[in-house]
């Protein structure tokens, strides 16, 4: 099957092309990318896939005709965010299925889009058509889709480390999240805090209180969440480490147990949890960012201190692949029915 990916450009689509080049059911025919038109793919990326590396950057109106007249059934959106509302009405009408990256399409209500966002959005008749592409979350909903909102990192790291405890009615209304990013999640923009000088050897929070990902959290686990992003000075992984108050009835439930068996019953529930699910890896220690890389893998962790009666749940990816890239080919994998794996068969690097 063929595809086509706005955004080619970027390091989130960039990444699509790696995963795609893999893929044994679908391939990239066109690509466009804001301020690469007319080159090719390979002499942006050196590195790109034999496959695409000869295809030519083509601007949004020759991509879209493109994709109209040669039938292009599947069509991956890695746009800056905003930029994908303004194409998918018109998307709606040319192709089958379409897979967006940004956050455009991930919050139901327009008035909620509109306090995290701080505008209005310019088709919210589609919001509610959209379907949020976590598998872990809403894999049944994702099977034929049309539209599907690929989530954030962050909300896909911190949720998948909290869902088994929240599920389990083990969790209190407020948990908080402090998640680290690679430099890679700011995207491929020549602004003068992720220049090399400007992060090595740094580490800094931003986007307190407000950051965007927030709504998603809250809305994934029905929580209220204190978020605080961090930026870590590597290219690409995410750490999210979270706090959790628990239940009476947890503490009930495990007051006649030792510390082991608590792990061990926290460990059974996440194993329990995501039985079903290919790149769930619930780990019987603290992962980091390196187990993960370059795969569509999410590493898992919680454990309970009785000290202070706080639970602390980790999860740790590949920003731009399950965090991104990884997620949209396994949200595409559901809707048109292939083996959600396929093309993400990927072990880790190490070192």
């Amino acid at each position: 099957m063929q595809c086509a990916v706005f955004g080619a450009s970027g390091y989130a689509g960039a990444e699509l092309l790696r995963v795609l080049a893999r893929h044994p059911n679908i391939s990239v025919a066109f690509v466009g990318g804001k301020g690469s038109v007319g080159r090719a793919v390979g002499d942006l990326y050196e590195a790109a896939p034999p496959d695409v590396a000869s295809l030519p950057y083509l601007d949004i109106d020759d991509l879209i005709q493109k994709i109209e007249t040669e039938r292009v059934p599947l069509v991956f959106l890695a746009l800056p965010h905003g930029e994908s509302q303004n194409l998918v009405p018109k998307l709606m009408e040319v192709t089958d299925h379409i897979v967006d990256l940004a956050a455009d399409f991930r919050i139901k209500d327009p008035e909620l889009y509109k306090l995290w966002y701080g505008e209005e959005h310019s088709c919210p008749t589609l919001l509610k058509s959209a379907v949020y592409g976590m598998p872990e979350l809403s894999r049944d909903g994702i099977a034929g889709a049309k539209l599907v909102a690929v989530p954030g990192c962050y909300p896909t790291a911190a949720t998948l480390a909290m869902k088994p405890l929240v599920n389990r009615g083990f969790v209190g209304k407020r948990v908080v999240v402090d998640a680290a990013s690679g430099v890679s999640g700011a995207g491929r923009s020549l602004k003068p805090e992720y220049l090399a000088m400007s992060v090595e050897e740094d580490f800094r929070a931003y986007g307190l209180l407000r950051h965007r990902h927030t709504v998603e959290m809250e809305h994934n686990l029905d929580l209220s969440v204190l978020f605080t992003p961090h930026l870590a000075p590597m290219k690409r992984g995410i750490l999210a480490t979270c706090y959790l108050e628990p239940t009476q009835s947890f503490l009930d439930e495990t007051s006649d147990l030792s510390q082991q068996e608590v792990q061990d019953l926290l460990y059974e529930l996440y194993q329990d949890h995501y039985s079903s699910d290919h790149f769930v890896r619930c780990s019987t220690r603290p992962p980091g960012t390196s187990s993960v890389y370059g795969t569509n893998n999410v590493a898992l962790y919680a454990t309970f201190d009785r000290r202070t009666r706080r639970f602390v749940a980790l999860g740790a990816l590949d920003n731009l692949t399950k965090g991104a890239a990884g997620q949209a080919v396994q949200c595409a994998n559901i809707v048109l029915g292939y083996d959600e794996d396929e093309g993400l068969k990927e072990m880790g690097v190490w070192p």
